[in-house]
């Protein structure tokens, strides 16, 4: 029974490849690309999941003859959509889909996996949803600039919690209430209505540091934080790349570097402190103030901002956020703890109870980020 099990959640171990599978792996040392073709059934994706699991743990075979990485990497995987890529490459990495008890039955040993997220657009998927969280902890975030950074992320996501596209399809009634000092009248308003692209350039054009004819269109808001504008794009890198705002990860990233650093108005996290906010049981951050650190409208949205960060604050005390020790660098969707991937018996205790904590801050973040999304409907 206990060989069973070992061979059960540390799949990797067992891997024997055949002859082509080898000359595949065998490849990568001398390759930057290859190519496994193969019929259906014959062990291509088996290959490529069981490869991506060494190159993830640093656990390699003593026949092993392809590229080897002396250090943590970051690596993503994908298919054609959302549902191909859970029923095939994360079956093999991680396990059966649907069954969570069973996830650490793939590719990935059990014994490496510290925690995951979800996607919530296909059933059993996993995803950066909650990456918010794991950024957090991979930060040493404190409790309340956790808070307001979520509390950021859902207002200006319209409660998805997801990387959005700035919306310009307006009529010009609502174009004359959002921007009422550049439409003042139907007239002047109905030539941009239903028109995304040139409302873009109008509103967002010769300003935020856009100098071309369609800037406003091409640097139109995108991401967690919907940074608009060629300035604020080339403060993170992405001026050649404008839709990268939008990838999960980089979206992530933009969202902590900004309101940690400063990077979008010059307001920052810690400018809204105050001394009980910095202490362990925080409760006097300045959330509503604290809008300042995105836009400027705090009169419209801080009171927002501020129930926002009250709700995510008292679902990550709860939750117990910040007693437990950071997680190793969660680069990947699914988070692995690099080394060795056998581990001492009184360990899987620790990495149990590890997980269950993630998974309990999860669903509270969830279901407050639920609640939310109904409140403000």
């Amino acid at each position: 029974m206990e060989i069973g099990r070992r061979q059960k959640t540390n799949r990797l171990a067992y891997y024997r490849p055949y002859a082509k599978q080898t000359e595949f792996h065998a490849a990568g040392a001398s390759f930057r690309e290859r190519l496994f073709m193969a019929g259906n059934q014959l062990g291509k994706t088996l290959a490529g999941a069981a490869e991506a699991a060494m190159h993830l743990t640093g656990d390699y075979p003593s026949w092993w003859a392809g590229r080897r990485f002396d250090r943590p990497i970051t690596m993503i995987g994908g298919s054609e959509s959302h549902e191909l890529t859970r029923d095939g490459v994360q079956r093999l990495l991680v396990g059966p889909p649907m069954s969570e008890e069973d996830w650490g039955t793939g590719y990935l040993p059990k014994s490496a996996l510290v925690g995951w997220t979800r996607r919530s657009s296909a059933s059993g998927a996993l995803d950066s949803v909650d990456a918010v969280v794991l950024e957090g902890r991979r930060r040493a975030v404190g409790l309340c600039h956790l808070a307001a950074i979520l509390a950021e992320a859902h207002h200006e996501t319209g409660g998805t919690m997801r990387p959005v596209e700035e919306n310009l399809n307006y009529s010009a009634r609502r174009l004359m209430q959002v921007w009422p000092a550049r439409f003042p009248t139907l007239a002047s308003a109905e030539p941009y209505a239903g028109n995304p692209r040139k409302l873009a350039n109008r509103v967002y054009g010769g300003r935020l540091g856009n100098v071309e004819d369609d800037d406003g269109w091409v640097f139109r808001g995108r991401g967690l934080a919907q940074i608009t504008g060629r300035a604020n794009y080339g403060k993170f890198g992405l001026v050649e790349m404008p839709d990268r705002a939008c990838d999960p990860a980089t979206a992530i990233r933009i969202l902590f570097d900004g309101m940690v650093h400063g990077l979008f108005t010059g307001k920052r996290l810690t400018d809204f402190d105050t001394d009980d906010s910095r202490s362990p049981v925080a409760t006097g951050y300045r959330y509503a103030a604290s809008r300042a650190i995105i836009n400027g409208d705090i009169r419209q949205n801080g009171p927002k901002i501020e129930a926002y960060g009250r709700a995510f604050e008292a679902a990550l005390r709860a939750a117990g956020y910040g007693r437990e020790s950071a997680s190793a660098d969660p680069s990947v969707v699914v988070v692995l703890r690099p080394g060795s991937v056998e581990r001492a018996p009184d360990m899987e205790g620790v990495n149990a109870s590890h997980g269950a904590k993630f998974n309990r801050l999860r669903r509270l973040i969830e279901a407050v980020a639920g609640f939310l999304a109904r409140w403000t409907k």
